[in-house]
């Protein structure tokens, strides 16, 4: 979709949504590692079946997330009023770069909430309704996007739409998880202080690694924008598009691993865990390195049929961003099962 929906809306107008989804990005902070330790605690309890600890856990983080969703909202309504206008944007854009900003607030506020939902189904390990459920809004986003664009919208109707796509696969989400456990149920009674500080024991190591991820690959767009121009944004998009081919490659073994090692560690089978380890690993290294050795010898080619001839001045870049995934194939299963 990147090189279609450039074509229509233009290298600015792509510039300022990534510029704005960068910003949002940084809120991903707030998450606090609390993702992954509902993954653990939902795979450790699911194992004990223990009903009760698993409806404080998914109601704490409910209202946990439903309070980041707010914050997260305002932060982006004061980011578009008073700070969009120090980047380097055209005079004339401001007023559009303010719109998408007020828009992503909106999906922040729809999308957060329903973050302990979307985490419930990796405890449980239920990847295939996950897989479901994301491959039907990608295709029924991407139907919409294509519509509007070639019937004349612009890059605001694609955002609000998506908006709205995003927020029916939520509720899929939630419908599916109430037939998978109709035990939940989102109760005052169930919100505790004991439940949320055990949850942040183990979060607060996620949050760490996290913050570490940031500084590594999240200052980028930050820079650019501000130092270079927003329509290098688009540019730098390219070759940072083709490394998370790679990254994705890399976090899907990698997203597995935190409930299936729970699990086995609850019910102290140890000789399964150190097969998980060993298969687990070789897997993962032969995906990312098929993966980053083919874009790599092949990354002219790919740019110049993907989105044509004056991006590939970003080949290199790419193949520098890619080399960093064979020093790093090895340690993601590895890394989850000490969490």
């Amino acid at each position: 979709m990147f090189p279609f929906i450039i074509s229509y809306v233009g290298v600015e107008d792509y510039g300022i949504y990534l510029l704005v989804g960068a910003f949002t990005g940084y809120f991903g902070l707030l998450d606090f590692g609390v993702g992954a330790a509902l993954v653990k605690y939902v795979a450790q309890y699911n194992a004990k079946k223990d009903e009760k600890t698993l409806n404080e856990m998914v109601n704490s983080t409910f209202v946990f997330y439903l309070s980041v969703g707010i914050i997260i909202s305002i932060s982006l309504l004061i980011f578009g009023i008073f700070f969009i206008e120090y980047f380097n944007i055209d005079a004339s854009q401001i007023e559009k770069a303010q719109y998408i900003t007020f828009l992503t607030a909106i999906g922040a506020l729809t999308a957060w909430p329903m973050k302990s939902f979307n985490t419930i189904l990796g405890g449980l390990q239920r990847y295939d309704i996950t897989a479901i459920i994301n491959f039907l809004t990608a295709i029924i986003n991407a139907t919409v996007t294509i519509l509007l664009l070639a019937n004349g919208y612009g890059i605001i109707d694609m955002i609000f739409w998506g908006i709205i796509v995003g927020v029916s696969g939520h509720l899929g989400t939630v419908l599916v998880v109430s037939k998978l456990m109709p035990f939940l149920s989102i109760k005052r009674k169930y919100i505790t202080a004991s439940t949320m500080k055990r949850i942040f024991t183990f979060s607060s190591v996620v949050f760490f690694s996290q913050i570490i991820g940031i500084l590594i690959l999240g200052l980028d767009k930050f820079v650019i924008g501000f130092y270079v121009s927003i329509g290098a944004i688009t540019s730098y998009a390219v070759a940072k598009k083709l490394f998370d081919l790679v990254a994705t490659a890399a976090s899907l073994p990698q997203s597995a691993i935190l409930p299936a090692a729970t699990e086995l560690d609850t019910l102290n089978k140890k000789g399964e865990m150190e097969r998980l380890l060993i298969r687990g690993s070789k897997y993962m290294c032969a995906l990312i390195l098929l993966t980053g050795t083919l874009i790599f010898v092949f990354t002219e080619p790919i740019i110049s049929f993907w989105i044509g001839d004056a991006f590939l001045d970003m080949v290199l870049p790419t193949r520098i961003f890619i080399s960093y995934t064979f020093f790093t194939a090895y340690g993601g299963v590895s890394g989850r099962i000490l969490f």
